[in-house]
């Protein structure tokens, strides 16, 4: 697992356990006070879009509900016919590339077709949003990314 250290100033502030993130994704959760700062994996320059995203419960969020953003960037080597797998996704997924929304993928299959990419660096923007049952009940129901992540083409 690849470390990420989060320092607060101020007695009593901020989180209260080193949360863990793997892959090569970033991933931001926003919201202030119900959520987790700006997190980013360690090793930025792993080929691999999988890498081992976990629930945010294992990441010691079991009551955190909204959304949490996972970013990455990947290269196309020739122009073609690119299809987006995201695997299994807790709850809702919207996907981005480039700054080009997509589509809003709420249930399974959350696989969608990107259109034809040009070659060179595109960067993914995927937002994972979960049920506020988590937060209100205290659901600790499995929330986020889990993958496997992958691309598709069609030549």
């Amino acid at each position: 697992l690849n470390k990420v250290r989060v320092e607060t100033t101020g007695k009593e502030q901020g989180i209260k356990e080193i949360p863990y993130l793997c892959g090569s994704f970033t991933c931001e959760y926003r919201y202030g006070h119900l959520s987790f700062p700006f997190l980013k994996s360690y090793n930025e320059k792993e080929d691999s879009l999988n890498g081992n995203l976990l629930p945010w419960d294992a990441l010691g969020y079991p009551t955190f509900s909204g959304t949490a953003t996972y970013e990455r960037e990947f290269y196309i080597e020739k122009t073609q016919e690119v299809w987006l797998d995201l695997g299994r996704v807790e709850d809702i997924a919207s996907v981005r590339v480039d700054d080009k929304d997509f589509d809003v993928l709420p249930w399974p299959p959350y696989i969608c077709n990107l259109g034809e990419l040009s070659i060179g660096d595109h960067v993914l923007t995927i937002e994972v949003t979960n049920t506020n049952a988590n937060r209100i009940r205290g659901a600790k129901l499995a929330s986020g990314l889990l993958g496997p992540v992958t691309l598709k083409t069609i030549s």
